[in-house]
């Protein structure tokens, strides 16, 4: 493929849920969680033991993302908690209604007009700087089926376009001054979408080094950074049976981490959380299903399994990497990462499964045909159901199911999608035909059209 710019795969989820289960111990400071059933921000979180064989517990607190109002909890390490999916918006102002009803537009030019003016010193800003003729955006959070603006902000791009245009017409500044001012000012409002903006078109191969200098680079964005931009899967050996596995939160406590083979820590932790012995059993049964799972599908790779009780069932993640050497003129590294919550039915004949799928890949090709080409980014997408639980369905069958047909239509939304939009895209930028030869037609075309035309001259004499 030619050289091209790194086209990313757009993150997306199934469209039906408002939240997803992480485990306890893998919630971060400034993240989000659902505390007594309101979406909240992580301000404090700490952890404290139980006893000497007792399992973590984490202490979170959190302030309501709409009122403020503080919230707190305690929860088990191992156990999961439902994290809100919290997206922000930007629409301009165009109107405050008698009401108080506000008129915003959005970047496609659709307008809604169905949100409130903020109580308080929000809203008394917005009408202030409103009626005064200032340009204004506000910025509108949405979560668990709730919207409210919490937020406003000059139109800095609206108010420097007009600013600009009356001092070029007066000569007082040059273009190239007023490109440098609105990118500094553009940076400073907005450094966390542009950083992800500028982490999406890095190579991903490269995305831990690249998340590091950008750090390095803006340090009070460390936290939003890390809790927004996916990694890669890191792989281990376990010293006592020689196998490797993959490591994440989910198998983390402090600084050691969990093999599924030996189920001990390295480094070794004496308390360290672990699973009963029923979900044990089970996650070794699920370990060797889903070794079979990767070897029939991707020929080669790790993959790893981990559990957790839970009040009423269990959860569990299937970690999936496989990366390619390039020996057949391809790179890359394929990352799937499943979280699965099991919530058990009385009297345990059936259950209600929720799985959350995150894929992340990258492609490097290098043809003498096509040149250099990477491709990478990553989807996120969402299912639920209930299925019947017994000796021809147990668990593992029904979470193996669901975590194959989740991968197929992953598979298949990059194929039909982005892998055909990227060729569309080369074609159009290449031939498919030598120079030489488009010339040699061109000269053919011309050397008909001169004879039918010579002929047709012919014809008109007689």
């Amino acid at each position: 493929m030619a050289e091209l710019e790194h086209p990313e795969f757009e993150s997306g989820d199934a469209g039906a849920s408002e939240t997803f289960p992480m485990q306890c111990s893998a919630l971060r400071k400034n993240g989000f969680v659902m505390l007594k059933g309101r979406p909240c921000k992580i301000v404090e979180m700490s952890t404290s033991k139980t006893g000497k064989h007792g399992h973590a517990k984490v202490h979170l607190v959190g302030l309501d993302l709409f009122t403020s109002k503080k919230y707190e909890d305690i929860c088990p390490s191992t156990h999961n908690m439902e994290v809100p999916v919290v997206k922000r918006s930007d629409f301009q102002l165009i109107n405050v209604s008698d009401d108080h009803f506000l008129s915003l537009m959005d970047e496609n030019g659709d307008v809604r007009e169905d949100l409130k003016l903020p109580e308080g010193e929000l809203g008394g800003q917005i009408k202030s700087d409103f009626d005064s003729g200032r340009e204004l955006l506000c910025t509108v959070l949405k979560a668990v089926g709730e919207e409210q603006v919490i937020a406003v902000k000059t139109n800095v791009a609206a108010e420097k376009c007009a600013k600009t245009s009356e001092l070029q017409r007066e000569g007082r500044i040059n273009l190239h001054i007023i490109i440098q001012y609105q990118v500094s000012t553009a940076m400073t409002d907005q450094q966390l979408d542009c950083a992800l903006d500028l982490m999406r078109r890095l190579p991903p191969q490269q995305i831990e080094k690249n998340l590091s200098d950008l750090i390095d680079l803006v340090p009070s964005l460390c936290e939003d950074l890390l809790s927004s931009v996916d990694q890669p899967l890191k792989i281990a050996r376990d010293k006592q049976v020689g196998k490797e596995y993959l490591l994440c939160d989910y198998n983390r406590d402090g600084d050691s981490y969990r093999s599924p083979w030996s189920n001990t820590y390295d480094p070794p932790l004496e308390d360290g959380a672990m699973p009963s012995e029923r979900i044990r059993k089970l996650e070794l049964e699920a370990n060797a299903a889903f070794d079979q799972y990767r070897e029939m599908y991707f020929e080669g790779g790790v993959s790893s399994v981990y559990m957790w009780d839970l009040e009423h069932g269990f959860a569990g993640v299937i970690l999936i990497k496989k990366a390619g050497d390039g020996s057949k003129k391809i790179k890359g590294c394929w990352d799937s990462i499943h979280v699965v919550e099991v919530q058990e039915k009385s009297p345990g004949r059936t259950a209600h499964y929720k799985l959350t799928s995150t894929a992340m890949l990258w492609l490097q090709t290098h043809r003498h045909s096509s040149g250099l080409m990477n491709l990478g980014g990553s989807l996120t997408r969402q299912s639920e159901q209930d299925c019947s639980v017994s000796e021809a369905s147990p668990h593992i069958a029904n979470i193996g199911r669901m975590v194959e047909n989740m991968e197929n239509k992953i598979r298949s939304t990059l194929n039909e999608i982005y892998f055909s939009k990227t060729k569309d895209i080369v074609n159009g930028l290449r031939s498919v035909q030598s120079l030489s030869d488009q010339r040699k037609q061109e000269a053919l075309r011309s050397d008909i059209a001169h004879a039918i035309q010579k002929r047709q001259n012919s014809k008109d004499d007689l």
